[in-house]
Order: C-alpha cells, then sequence, then structure tokens
C-alpha cells in the first residue's frame, strides 16, 4: 500500500458545528476500514498438530531437498525454534490470533463481529456488535474447546455453501486462517477451497478475503498460494509471524481493520454536508466552503488540490460510486465559479465511507461528506488558524 506524506485538508460533515482546524495527516487512507469483520478458521485434523512438529516435518524436508540437490533459493525456510510457540497446536495457536486481532478491531474500530469455521462449516459467533470482553468470552466459549466437528478432514458440503457465502457476504472485512492441508470428498471436488473461493467472488465481486496462513510442509504452502492466486486483493501472512513480529502484526492491522490516523497539521472543515441521496450543495454548506475559498487563496496559485467526496453505506457499491463523484464535482465546480482555476482541482469519488458509524442519522450524516487533499503541505500559519459557527455568520 503506497504511504505518499502529504496533508489533508478535510471538509468533513459534522452537521452540529463548523470548525476549520489544523492537523497533519498522511494521504494514506486512515480510520477503520470496515464496519463488520469475519475470522474463517480452518479446523481440520491437521491444525490440531503442534506447531513444533510441524516444523521438524518442514525442516525434514528441507534437508531431504539438500540431498537431491536442490538449489536453496526454492527452498522456504522453517521459522526458528519458539519455546512458547511450538508447545501450541495449530488450532489453539488460531484462537490467540483471532482473540488478539479480534480485540483489536472492537476496541479500535467498534467493529461488529463473527467468527465461522471451515472443514467442516460451522457459524460459530454470529454477526452482531459487541465488546471486547464479550467477543473473548464468545470465542472461549465455542472455539477454545474441542467441539465434536472439530479435526475432521473434509473442507466444505454442498449443502453449506450457501450458508458459508451468506454468512461471508455480511462481513467487509474477512480473514481466513488455514494450514491448506485439505481433503476434499471425490463426490464434490467442485466445492475444493479454491472452486469455494472462486464461486463466492463470482457471487461477491466487491468483497476480499485475506489469509493467514499456519503452513510449513512444502504441500502446504503451495496449496496456500494457490489459494491467494484467486483474487489479487488478498493479503497473505503467516500465522506465526503475525503473533511473533512487530511490524508485521502492525501492518496487519492496519490494512485489515484500522490505520492510525497522524494528526500534526491539517486544516479540517466541518459541517459540509449533503442530503441523503443528494448531490447539490446546501446554502449553509456554501458558506463553509467559502471559508475554505479564502484558505486555498491563501496559498500557491499553482498548488493542486484533490477533492475526494464520500457517501454512507446505504445502497450498492456502483452507485455510491457514482454519486461520491457527483458530490466531489459540485465543490471542484464552486471552487471554479469562484476564482480557482480548475487545472488546479482534481475530483475523485471514493464511494463509501466507514469513518464514522453508519448504525445512526448522525454517523451517516458525517460519513456523506467531501475532504481536500493539498499537494503540498501545509504552511505553519495554517496549523494556528480555527473557525467556529459564529464566524460564519
Amino acid at each position: 500500500m503506497s504511504c505518499r506524506r502529504q496533508a489533508l485538508a478535510m471538509i468533513a460533515i459534522a452537521g452540529m458545528s463548523a470548525n476549520i482546524w489544523a492537523s497533519e495527516m498522511s494521504l494514506e487512507d486512515c480510520g477503520r476500514t470496515a464496519e463488520t469483520f469475519a475470522f474463517v478458521a480452518d479446523v481440520s485434523g491437521s491444525m490440531m498438530q503442534t506447531v513444533g512438529h510441524m516444523k521438524s516435518l518442514a525442516q525434514k524436508e528441507i534437508e531431504e531437498a539438500r540431498e537431491r540437490g536442490e538449489s536453496l533459493p526454492k527452498i522456504r525456510l522453517v521459522p526458528p525454534a519458539n519455546e512458547e510457540i511450538d508447545k501450541l497446536t495449530r488450532h489453539e495457536l488460531t484462537h490467540r490470533f483471532i482473540e488478539k486481532a479480534g480485540t483489536y478491531a472492537i476496541e479500535k474500530a467498534g467493529m461488529q463481529s463473527s467468527v465461522l469455521t471451515v472443514a467442516p462449516f460451522t457459524l460459530l459467533v454470529p454477526m452482531k456488535e459487541r465488546n471486547s470482553e464479550e467477543f473473548k468470552a464468545d470465542l472461549q466459549k465455542k472455539f477454545g474447546v474441542r467441539l465434536e466437528v472439530f479435526g475432521r478432514s473434509t473442507w466444505m458440503g454442498s449443502r453449506a455453501f450457501d450458508s458459508f457465502s451468506e454468512q461471508l457476504a455480511k462481513s467487509q472485512a474477512t480473514v481466513l486462517v488455514t494450514d491448506g492441508n485439505f481433503e476434499v470428498d471425490p463426490d464434490q471436488k467442485h466445492l475444493d477451497p479454491v472452486a469455494t473461493l472462486k464461486a463466492f467472488y463470482a457471487a461477491n465481486p466487491k468483497s476480499c478475503i485475506h489469509i493467514v496462513s499456519a503452513a510449513y510442509t512444502e504441500k502446504e504452502r503451495k496449496a496456500i498460494d494457490e489459494l491467494a492466486s484467486v483474487s489479487t486483493c488478498s493479503r497473505v501472512d503467516d500465522l506465526e509471524a503475525l503473533m511473533t513480529d512487530d511490524a508485521m502484526w502492525k501492518s496487519f492491522v492496519e490494512e485489515v481493520f484500522y490505520r492510525e490516523c497522524q494528526k500534526n497539521g491539517v486544516i479540517e472543515i466541518q459541517s459540509i454536508n449533503f442530503a441523503f441521496d443528494k448531490s447539490n450543495l446546501p446554502e449553509e454548506s456554501r458558506r463553509i466552503l467559502d471559508k475554505a475559498l479564502a484558505v486555498i487563496n491563501s496559498r500557491d496559485k499553482s498548488e493542486k488540490i484533490e477533492i475526494r467526496g464520500w457517501t454512507d453505506w446505504v445502497g450498492s457499491n456502483k452507485y455510491n460510486a457514482g454519486l461520491s463523484q457527483r458530490r466531489a464535482n459540485a465543490v471542484r465546480q464552486y471552487f471554479i465559479e469562484h476564482g480557482i482555476d480548475a487545472d488546479r482541482l482534481t475530483a475523485r469519488g471514493m464511494g463509501k465511507s466507514f469513518k464514522y458509524t453508519n448504525h445512526t442519522g448522525d454517523g451517516r450524516w458525517m460519513n456523506r461528506r467531501v475532504e481536500l487533499i493539498f499537494e503540498g503541505g501545509l504552511h505553519s500559519n495554517d496549523s494556528e488558524k480555527r473557525y467556529d459557527t459564529d464566524s460564519l455568520n
């Protein structure tokens, strides 16, 4: 993901107040990536093997490969011994990962959560809003014990696929934890893991399933590679590395769940809003845009500015992409009509926003906003400016 560092001047929609203040933010997206998440955990028999045992099998493969004279670049290295991790089964390590990641997503972003299993398919923790303690309790109750279905080898029956697809369609951020070591019913090869993901993406083209790999042997790793090849959107991470490498963990949660916003110097203008399903500028918003114009006119006359339009989550992705573009276009046109060179302004529709909750009217109102991105960063005096509602009268 690109991390270009530029300043963000945000025209946010707050409805109750109209403030312009400075803070600094990178151009990279920040805040939560979605409002719902689901973990899909592989609970097949191979996931009941300890990590240490799997490392020994993988190391044996490497030694045999060397004896055959295979070049080292073709050999995938085994993670070093880790006393705490190696004694856990892959299932137990998955439990720890889901608890850690789910707690993070709930506490940082207030996301709704669910937990499913495959091999076989089971809905363990239904999608709903819960706090982190409730999530951990539900996970411990349902996933922290050896249920009768755990440890089977079958991936998924045909009757389960419709439920699998329906449940994952409810999630905006989905993480599949698996070792890739599946056994598929010979009579249901059309529902092997790769075929299942292809069918899911065909039915849900806007979805993305990220993969956390618990694979160690070459056979397992090749299966993970095949799963990851189904969609270019999939992020692939190693389960053990996520639980032991802080930098990898940070990268994972920032892309999948929540990215911290750096706030030191960005001009933010609140109270530019649009009514539901509308792209025309209300009169009050025009008065606030006049304040934004004053800031723009105080800057370099050749500086490029990107105008980003957002919507709430009501409606289809395709419709909201168009609506957000029309909103950005409306602000761009207003600036042009008030003397800003059109060549300096780019309008971009971003589609649905999850920065604020979409479960309340106020939150949806705040998501229906427009943001300004200044190419040249902020001036030192910008960081001292603050405007409130009274100053607009």
